[in-house]
């Protein structure tokens, strides 16, 4: 099994917002306590949409994944989600 535990971070920044973007890297981290079995993953849409150049999206959510894994947020995998 997996979860989604990060899903379309660059946009949907609520809780960010609020607590600051330290709470990520705790949210993948809380998972594997909870279920030490799963594989955690983040995606984010509008990757290689329009031809690939959301730079400022792709970009936006390479700093995302990069900020989780440098502040000790235990990912599995990255997902780019397509239609």
């Amino acid at each position: 099994y997996d979860w989604d535990v990060g899903n379309e971070p660059f946009t949907n920044r609520d809780l960010q917002n609020v607590t600051g973007d330290e709470i990520m890297a705790g949210w993948f981290n809380r998972t594997k306590e909870v279920d030490p079995d799963v594989k955690r993953y983040i995606n984010d849409y509008n990757i290689l949409g329009n031809g690939g150049v959301s730079v400022n999206h792709q970009n936006g959510y390479y700093n995302i994944i990069k900020y989780i894994d440098e502040n000790g947020g235990d990912i599995d995998g990255v997902g780019i989600q397509s239609h």
